[in-house]
């Protein structure tokens, strides 16, 4: 039998059971277009059982009974289950992308890729892509059968593939001249924030839709318990699909200037939302940057034990092993969290110097940007960390500073 770790909810249409499920470590997949509808029979009628998926967390299994591969769910009894015929479901992909990009320091490393990418974290390649070989802070997403790509200070900011090798432009007067602020893939339309000009939808990538939200401030997109928040560096807002509007729900509980709100995110476990930050205060070894929230309106500042120095920020918000990791600026390199958010503390990085951090495929990485040749390191348990050697031969001594995963 085959294992497969899903996250699954259940809703009652015309009678029947829908089942909505999602692979568990893809953080933003959205599933409403590949319900699955089944009829109830009886535990004693499948030959292979086991413990099934309960509409919360569980696991599906498929199992052969008759000769017929079958999928199985326990619905709210132990004896009563769902099964549905193999060739009449369409399993959502767990297909998954990681892009690196923005070349620091370009004109030093002329021979090093702009963008370098993975779909399972081993096996690295560097994209073709028309326009500036450094692409700068690009954001990747999928829709139906096709990535797409978002960067900044480029005539043209979006790109589109079918493999996730080979790029083209998307030719159209609204994506010209213009900065991509955030992309995602939403209830099956692709959603952009584009400088300036607001937000964009698309359910097929040719027709377009305008909205009218501001998005020059745009920090990220994220969706949390199938709900989609705008980031806006000072405050966080909800967006509504069914009017194409947004609603600030946190007030704006951090400081004005050049600070910013940078990532937000939400622990399972905790049932905690999660916020860190950036402050002008450059220098305050005191500078509040994490905060938690149960609701998302009340706000309450970390406790905790870190250091800041003259860039006083934390990046790269990243759960892993069942903590919370970040990354920091010139003092404290890597921070975690074991409660969800509330407590932070320093510890050590696998190297000595600011890195950017990301987990894909259970692996967390690390990448330091003073030597990046030597600063390429892995863990699978959190406690210890592996050089990693194959990145490095092609980045030729480069490092990228930006991530995203999709």
């Amino acid at each position: 039998m085959e294992n497969i770790n899903w996250i699954c909810k259940s809703d009652t249409i015309n009678n029947s059971i829908v089942w909505s499920c999602r692979p568990k470590n893809i953080e933003n997949f959205e599933s409403s277009s590949d319900k699955m509808i089944g009829v109830k029979v009886s535990l004693k009628n499948v030959s292979t059982g086991g413990i099934l998926a309960d509409g919360t967390e569980g696991t599906i299994i498929k199992v052969a009974t008759d000769s017929q591969p079958y999928l199985v769910a326990r619905i709210d009894t132990p004896d009563v289950i769902w099964w549905y015929k193999q060739d009449e479901l369409k399993f959502p992909s767990s297909e998954t992308l990681l892009c690196l990009s923005e070349l620091a320091g370009a004109d030093q490393h002329p021979n090093s890729p702009g963008c370098l990418m993975t779909m399972n974290g081993t096996d690295w390649f560097v994209p073709k892509i028309p326009g500036n070989k450094n692409k700068r802070n690009a954001k990747i997403a999928k829709l139906n059968d096709t990535y797409y790509m978002g960067v900044m200070y480029e005539k043209q900011m979006l790109y589109t593939s079918k493999d996730a090798k080979n790029w083209q432009a998307v030719d159209k007067d609204i994506f010209t001249d213009v900065h991509a602020m955030g992309l995602i893939t939403y209830k099956n339309k692709l959603y952009i924030g584009v400088y300036d000009r607001g937000f964009y939808s698309t359910s097929d990538g040719n027709n377009w839709t305008k909205i009218d939200i501001y998005a020059s401030h745009l920090m990220e997109m994220r969706i949390i318990n199938d709900n989609l928040y705008l980031v806006n560096r000072y405050t966080i807002s909800q967006f509504d699909e069914t009017t194409n509007t947004s609603k600030q729900i946190s007030p704006m509980f951090h400081a004005g200037g050049n600070s910013s709100i940078n990532h937000l995110r939400y622990d399972s476990d905790t049932k905690t939302y999660l916020a860190i930050c950036s402050t002008p205060d450059q220098g305050d070894p005191q500078a509040k940057l994490f905060y938690w929230s149960n609701d998302l309106v009340n706000w309450n500042k970390s406790t905790g034990t870190w250091r800041t120095g003259k860039y006083a920020g934390f990046y790269n918000l990243t759960n892993a092993f069942g903590k919370w990791w970040a990354t920091g600026g010139d003092s404290s390199l890597l921070v975690c969290s074991e409660d969800g958010g509330k407590t932070w503390n320093e510890i050590k990085a696998p190297v000595n110097s600011y890195g950017i951090l990301f987990s894909f495929n259970n692996i967390l990485t690390y990448w330091g940007q003073d030597d990046p040749a030597n600063m390429f390191f892995s863990t699978t348990d959190g406690k210890n960390w592996q050089k990693v050697v194959k990145p490095n031969l092609l980045m030729n001594n480069g490092f990228l500073s930006q991530v995203s995963i999709m």
